[in-house]
Parts: structure tokens; sequence; C-alpha cells
């Protein structure tokens, strides 16, 4: 099993440490689930409870997305520390939330499209699908990184492989 089925059984059928992010995470997709932000943001906050620092990530999203800046970067901030750890100890949605901080540059960390290439590399290459799936389209188009259509197809076989689909290049 692969790619976003990943998710799902991680949340919902096998017990694994961060299992609540996995849970918010569908829920607030709507992998698996019909897509409901409340309870994806019940799952966060209960993963905050118990200190699982994807949640607060997750939790930062939702708040982002939602316009409430100020709770959004104080979760952003409170997970960078844990996050980075486990990025760097090969944990690859880890590895993608780093990315994503160097990227945007608006959760508390300074823009670096290098340092957010490198992150978003190392995730894709440890098999997460929305990595690939995003550097594929990156590559594509020239949005994130410069077009580089021999790039873009590797990383869109690597997602048909896991199983995506609708990867078209």
């Amino acid at each position: 099993m692969g790619g976003f089925d990943e998710y799902y059984e991680k949340a919902f059928v096998i017990e694994v440490k961060d299992s609540l992010y996995y849970k918010g995470l569908c829920y607030s997709k709507g992998i698996g689930v019909e897509r409901d932000i409340q309870e994806a943001k019940k799952c966060y906050l209960d993963g905050i409870n118990k200190k699982i620092s994807k949640c607060y990530y997750g939790i930062g999203i939702i708040y982002l997305k939602e316009e409430k800046y100020d709770e959004s970067f104080k979760y952003f901030g409170e997970a960078f520390s844990d996050i980075y750890i486990e990025a760097e100890n090969g944990d690859a949605v880890s590895q993608k939330m780093i990315s994503c901080y160097f990227l945007f540059g608006d959760r508390g960390v300074g823009k670096d499209i290098k340092k957010a290439k490198k992150w978003l590399i190392l995730s894709a290459a440890n098999g997460d699908l929305e990595s690939q799936l995003i550097l594929a389209d990156s590559y594509k188009y020239g949005k994130i990184f410069e077009k580089d259509i021999d790039k873009s197809i590797y990383w869109f076989e690597k997602a048909t492989k896991q199983g995506y689909s609708e990867a078209e290049v």
C-alpha cells in the first residue's frame, strides 16, 4: 500500500505514533472519509494534547486557511524544532513540512528556496506521494523550481508506481 491510501491506513487501521495527525489529514482532505474540517481540528487538538508535533502543523494549516494568522503562526512556531528533528531522522512527512516552512517563509522561518527544494526532494525520495506530485508539477510548469520536463516525468512515474492514476505528463 502506498500513496494517499497509506494516510488512511495510518489513521484508522494500524496504530502509529502519529495516528491523530493522519486522521486529521484524512478529514481535512477527504481521504477515505467525508471532508470535515471541524473533525480535522478535533483530531489535531487531541494530538496536541498528546504532544504530537505534526498535529501542531496540521492545526496551523487550518488556521492559516481560515486567516487566523496569530494562532496559525503560534502553532507553526511550536512545531518547527520537533518536526525538524523528525525530518533529519528521515520522516518523509516531516521533510515535506520543513520544505513548506522554507518555501513560504511565513511560518516563523525565513524563505529559502534552496532549502525548500532540498527537503521536498528528500521527502519525495523517501516515498511521500504528495511531495512527488508537487515536484512533478513544479518541474512541469516551472512554478517553484526551474522547468525540467525530464525531472517532471521522473517524479510523475514515481507517483504512478505508488498507484497515483491521474499522473499526466
